[in-house]
């Protein structure tokens, strides 16, 4: 393989790293974001009132709609990005493991020239 084609997949391949990598720090921003909203919406149902019947009160119903649509909402968000979050690793893993390969054989050419 020649030096040229062996450093150009090394930076292909730490590309791929780093795109994981940007992947990862996404997902876990996204993940603390969503934390933050269901830390927020508790907040807003541990301010709503209730009647003796244990009913919701009118005046908050629309805080408590809402409250519960985004819950449910960020509770599945946070959901989907964990699944997709361990998604990044072999990518990361991967690349790098290509880049210090293809860097090795890179060098070891240029030596044999």
């Amino acid at each position: 393989m020649t030096t040229f084609a062996a450093a150009l997949l090394a930076l292909v391949a730490l590309g791929v790293a780093s795109l994981a990598a940007l992947d990862c720090v996404a997902t876990q921003q996204h993940l603390s974001d969503s934390r933050e909203k269901l830390k927020q919406a508790e907040a807003t149902l541990s301010k709503v009132k209730y009647d003796e019947r244990g009913d919701v009160v009118d005046e908050d119903l629309s805080q408590y709609r809402d409250a519960m649509a985004t819950m449910s909402f960020e509770t599945e968000s946070l959901r989907l990005w964990r699944g997709g979050e361990q998604d990044a690793y072999p990518y990361m893993g991967g690349g790098l493991l290509a880049f210090l390969v293809f860097a090795a054989m890179a060098v070891r050419s240029t030596r044999r020239s």
